[in-house]
């Protein structure tokens, strides 16, 4: 090809365009069977946990209740806390996600509903019970573990810093806030006062009969009254404006 021709090319092509990303890798067959056995051991320590209680489930019990080795167990989680606490951890992580995917503007109590979806439609139903009577939903389950172990508090307490970091962000760049504002921080604490407000209403509830609100019921209700009091942040943010 003549010079003239690659130079005209060169002209014609897009500049600054990025690279189209590359497919995501399909789960290998040993993935797959990685994520089953861990999946087996999160339901045998789950179970475990509900009829017998924390501190009187071994590590042993849940690999014999999940029929793996004992050594497989420490292949999955490091602690016994760790899978204690695995649920919450994951339904936390695309909870945040599932909020930061919303469309720019929308106040944090419509954020919540549409995640709170979302999250169900995955699987973490806050609605059901299991035929035990056991909460499906991950979050009042981890809460109701830490009240009755210092060990599963710890961890709960760095995993929902660790969210509460990440969501700080999240409406940092949402609300168009500069880095170091403190703003975004009470928006996402109020998100994480939701949390908790939940989880004991739930249970209060739930002591008192078996028919109650689920607990996305209490969560909607509780961030609800939160937004009517961050309502003037976000109203008022940098965001707004452009808007």
């Amino acid at each position: 090809m003549p010079e003239s021709s690659r130079t005209e090319d060169r002209r014609r092509e897009p500049t600054g365009s990025a690279l189209p990303e590359p497919p995501a890798a399909e789960p290998t067959r040993r993935d797959r069977k990685k994520a089953a056995t861990r999946s087996q051991i999160l339901d045998a320590a789950t179970k475990l946990f509900w009829e017998r209680g924390y501190e009187a489930t071994s590590i042993q019990d849940i690999a014999d209740a999940a029929d793996v080795a004992f050594r497989t167990f420490y292949l999955h989680f490091a602690t016994k806390a760790d899978v204690a606490i695995a649920r919450f951890e994951e339904w936390l992580a695309e909870m945040v996600d599932a909020m930061g995917a919303r469309p720019p503007g929308e106040r944090p109590d419509a954020m919540l509903a549409a995640a709170l979806k979302l999250m169900d439609e995955k699987g973490y139903a806050g609605d059901t019970l299991t035929s035990e009577g056991m909460p499906v939903s991950p979050v009042p389950f981890a809460v109701f573990l830490a009240e009755s172990s210092p060990e599963v508090a710890g961890k709960l307490f760095q995993a929902m810093t660790r969210s509460h970091q990440k969501m700080t962000e999240m409406f940092r760049k949402r609300l168009g806030f500069p880095a170091g504002s403190f703003e975004p921080r009470i928006v996402a604490a109020s998100l994480f006062a939701t949390f908790i407000s939940t989880v004991y209403g739930y249970a209060e509830a739930s002591a008192r009969s078996a028919r109650h609100p689920s607990s996305n019921s209490f969560a909607l209700r509780a961030i609800t009254a939160y937004v009517n009091g961050v309502g003037e942040i976000v109203d008022s943010a940098p965001a707004s404006a452009k808007g």
